[in-house]
């Protein structure tokens, strides 16, 4: 087996997560409403504003539903690359193309060990990654991390090579890369700029001037977050403020727990086994650090010490603050498995090595079963006919029929995002009609009853393949269109 059938490997998982781009599938989800249509907007030369979120009505006094809840770099970047032809189409392709350069920079890295690898199992196990990994790189979550997922391979790229560029490029790309990535997403900058410190510090054989060169660098970094913030619409002192408002109403959400945990760290569909990989590089970080400081002098290891602390005091605070927030680990996803890789192929395969090779070997297996199963409910969604593109065309017969539409979901289907509206269980009144998507959830408990269905543009609910069952709801764009009978209970 040669490091050929890898590459034939990568080369097919990136054109399904092209494919996946291009047909805006599966539909966008998770936290894509807050993020994509931004770029949508700004696209269409309507500023960095986002009329479909709620949170503007706390960090926008001005009601002019601005985007400066977050920091605005992926949208706007997104907005500038769409500009040429805006649409979300437009828009998921160029974060398709995000994913793929990630995936195709982690193939390049892991050939080179791909044909001495010790054994056909690590070669195995290195070609199921890519499946694996492709779950964690769907283009339509939308998310800042399809661009921060990218952004974190480049640093690692940049570290390993970093004795064979020149220093002034190598200190400015990186500062370059980390100042993105903080106007894209705080978190990601946070991490790797102190996980990069921490390993800098080990390797380091001057304590002084690295020190010194890393103050340095982040100065380069807030240098550069300035200039993003003040060259996006917005800029600098409105998205701050903004970002501090959203904060404070954030920072206090608690929807952390065991079964939660259990479920975001292990079970999640696209980040399934995300805490398996996590224990194997803490694992190999450990013995390394250990390895390591019994030969740096006292100064050295006390301030080695230091950075793990404010590591794992950010860990506490910023993701295991709440389960959901898992995002904030899994952005590092790809340099994460390339350090276990390259760990396992160090140290061996020893004992202690073989117990964690083994289960990412079943863990890699089993993500692989998942991105099939997302493929052939890909097949299955083009074959059933409800695609982004023909629910886009029945979504402007309704909008041509109806004054004001208001959704549960599907908010792409429909070309302004200013002339639709979130639905809202306190406020609606007789007459008004509702998008109910059928992917991901039964119909509404709540409308039961209180509508009447004017269209029907849904499909058969058990999806199958040859018998066996793939999932009990379509994964299309198909929905029934509802008319309420009545006004919304008296409060």
């Amino acid at each position: 087996m040669n490091k050929r059938v890898l590459y034939l490997v990568a080369t097919a998982v990136a054109i399904i997560l092209f494919l996946y781009g291009y047909h805006i599938f599966p539909i966008p989800g998770t936290d894509a409403v807050v993020y994509i249509p931004t770029a949508y907007l700004y696209a269409k030369g309507h500023g960095l504003i986002n009329p479909l979120y709620y949170i503007t009505q706390i960090t926008d006094p001005s009601n002019q539903n601005l985007y400066n809840y977050y920091v605005p770099f992926q949208a706007h970047l997104l907005g500038i690359l769409s500009s040429i032809k805006p649409d979300y189409r437009t828009i998921f392709t160029w974060c398709a193309l995000f994913s793929i350069t990630g995936l195709l920079l982690y193939t390049r890295i892991i050939a080179s060990y791909f044909s001495g690898a010790s054994g056909r199992l690590a070669r195995v196990m290195m070609l199921l990654s890519l499946p694996y990994l492709s779950i964690y790189l769907l283009p339509t979550v939308g998310r800042p991390e399809s661009l921060t997922v990218l952004m974190s391979m480049l640093v690692y790229i940049l570290y390993r090579n970093r004795t064979h560029i020149n220093p002034w490029l190598y200190n400015a790309v990186l500062c370059t890369l980390w100042g993105l990535m903080l106007a894209t997403q705080i978190m990601s900058c946070f991490f790797c700029f102190l996980i990069f410190i921490a390993y800098d510090l080990l390797n380091s054989s001057n304590i002084g001037r690295t020190v010194v060169i890393n103050t340095l660098r982040l100065a380069g970094i807030a240098l550069v977050f300035c200039l993003a913030l003040m060259l996006s619409p917005i800029g600098l002192t409105e998205t701050l403020t903004g970002i501090g408002r959203h904060a404070a109403y954030v920072i206090s959400r608690s929807d952390t727990n065991l079964k939660l945990f259990v479920y975001y760290w292990l079970l999640a569909p696209l980040n399934f086994g995300f805490l398996i990989v996590f224990l194997a590089a803490a694992f190999f970080h450990i013995k390394y650090t250990v390895g390591r400081l019994r030969q740096l002098s006292v100064l050295h290891k006390v301030l080695v010490a230091a950075v793990h602390l404010v590591i794992a005091a950010g860990f506490y605070k910023f993701i295991l603050y709440a389960a959901p927030t898992v995002y904030n680990a899994t952005q590092f996803i790809l340099p994460i498995t390339v350090y276990v890789m390259m760990s396992l192929a160090r140290y061996g395969q020893g004992v202690k090595e073989k117990l964690p090779a083994a289960v990412l070997l079943l863990t890699f297996a089993a993500g692989g079963l998942l991105f099939l199963r997302t493929f052939l409910l890909f097949i299955d969604y083009m074959q059933d006919g409800k695609t982004f593109q023909a629910g886009r065309q029945v979504a402007a017969e309704i909008f041509n029929k109806y004054p004001r539409v208001y959704f549960t979901g599907l908010w792409c289907l429909f070309d302004d995002p200013n002339e639709i509206k979130v639905f809202d269980l306190r406020y609606y009144k007789k007459g008004d009609v509702v998008v109910v998507q059928q992917a991901y959830h039964e119909f509404p408990p709540e409308l039961k009853g209180k509508c009447t269905i004017v269209y029907d543009w849904s499909t058969k609910e058990r999806r199958t393949f040859m018998g066996i069952p793939l999932t009990r709801r379509p994964q299309g764009y198909s929905f029934v269109l509802c008319q309420m009978n009545e006004d919304a209970p008296a409060k």
